[in-house]
């Protein structure tokens, strides 16, 4: 049976309607839930993925710094003090009731499900940001009036100043980041009644052994109730396992099991999680969907998950930290905010310093070169100095013949 007639056996489509971000698949005669940001949250595919990737982005490091160029235009990056506003906003405390991780965690659930989070800005007289208070993205919709921004928030418009807006996805008309939970409704809805189906199968109760017999007790009810009496007395229990018994009126017992049917869903519903890990670019094995590949890919999908998952929003959020919370205000220019992905890239150290390391000694790369690309600042004039391999000699010169020993000259 192929992928298409197992979703056929699960449920009847009934009428498709989408509205307000919510896609019924449920028809007249199944109890699958509709499909929302509260149902999808709950599937477990879901939640592993997004809790994994709200973990990983929460857990790094949050490092305000200022930023300037050296003599050969290079980064130079300068982290500022402890107390600084925007350190103390991004990396301990962004509002009076949650720590910068809980209040990041709560970025990439909404990003993840919804493309798009909405935080208010409070505003200090110092035109210092002293909170972000973050806003369910169904109470925000972004308009374009009069050739301004402005985000209605429950129908009261709020101007763009006070919003931080993280899109997620992109595509649309730029205004606001797409949905996956819209783009990808269907899948979720197939999920969901995959669940229903698992649930209501295996909480239907069937009968251990049915009894088969060509008689007809209609008109003798009492008997039908004895023989059920005593086959129970007789052979319920470990002990009734070992009875020997001779039935009576030509019954014959049946061994009851669940249709075949019924219990194929589970192929079903390990490629229904297969399509949410692709939703949301995560490999299979971080969200405990058995791998049967070599040991060696795990490390190699590990690195691909960062690349394909975690950069992409870091750096989303930077973009939209920097414009919303530094702009170009006098005093500010240079400052920047920075996710520090470098803690989960350390598996991949090893590698980095050796491709560094042959870089130095081909001498194509000096050591500041290679600490600007780790994001890390130079160690002075010594560090701009390109070695030459004492093997190899500019293309057209002649290699010059080492003096004797003078020893060798005497003798």
């Amino acid at each position: 049976m192929n992928f298409r007639e197992m979703a056929a056996n699960l449920w009847r489509w009934g009428d498709s309607a989408v509205s307000s971000g919510v896609l019924d698949l449920r028809g007249d005669e199944s109890e699958v839930p509709a499909v929302t940001y509260d149902s999808v949250r709950s599937l477990d595919a879901v939640h592993a993925c997004v809790r994994n990737l709200a973990n990983t982005i929460a857990s790094l490091d949050i490092q305000v710094e200022r930023v300037s160029r050296d003599d050969r235009d290079r980064p130079v990056r300068e982290p500022v003090p402890e107390s600084h506003w925007l350190q103390v906003l991004l990396g301990r405390e962004p509002n009076d009731w949650q720590t910068a991780q809980d209040y990041w965690r709560d970025v990439v659930w909404h990003v993840a499900l919804l493309g798009n989070h909405y935080s208010r800005i409070t505003w200090g007289s110092d035109r210092r940001a002293t909170s972000l208070q973050p806003i369910f993205p169904d109470r925000v919709e972004p308009k374009i009036e009069a050739g301004q921004l402005v985000y209605l928030v429950d129908t009261k418009p709020v101007p763009a100043r006070e919003i931080l807006h993280i899109r997620g996805d992109g595509g649309g008309d730029g205004l606001v980041g797409r949905s996956p939970l819209k783009d990808h409704a269907e899948t979720f809805a197939l999920a969901l009644a995959v669940r229903q189906h698992a649930i209501s199968t295996m909480t239907q109760p069937i009968p251990a052994l049915m009894l088969l017999t060509d008689e007809d007790f209609g008109d003798d009810p009492e008997t039908q109730q004895r023989l059920e009496k005593q086959w129970q007395a007789d052979f319920s229990g470990p002990a009734g396992r070992k009875k020997v018994r001779f039935l009576e009126y030509g019954i014959k017992p049946m061994q009851l099991s669940r249709p075949t049917v019924d219990s194929q869903f589970r192929e079903l519903e390990d490629a229904v999680m297969l399509k949410i890990c692709r939703i949301f670019r995560t490999p299979p094995h971080k969200v405990a969907i058995e791998y049967q590949g070599p040991l060696r890919n795990l490390e190699q999908q590990d690195r691909q998950f960062e690349k394909d998952a975690v950069v992409p929003l870091v750096a989303g959020f930077q973009a939209a930290v920097g414009r919303a919370l530094i702009g170009e205000v006098a005093g500010r220019r240079g400052l920047q905010a920075r996710w520090l992905t470098k803690r989960i890239a350390r598996g991949d150290l090893r590698t980095q310093h050796e491709i560094a390391r042959i870089g130095i000694l081909s001498g194509f790369r000096s050591p500041n070169d290679v600490l600007a690309d780790m994001d890390e600042n130079g160690i002075g004039p010594a560090g701009d100095v390109y070695l030459q391999p004492s093997s190899s000699i500019p293309l057209g010169e002649q290699q010059s013949e080492p003096e004797p020993d003078s020893d060798q000259e005497e003798s």
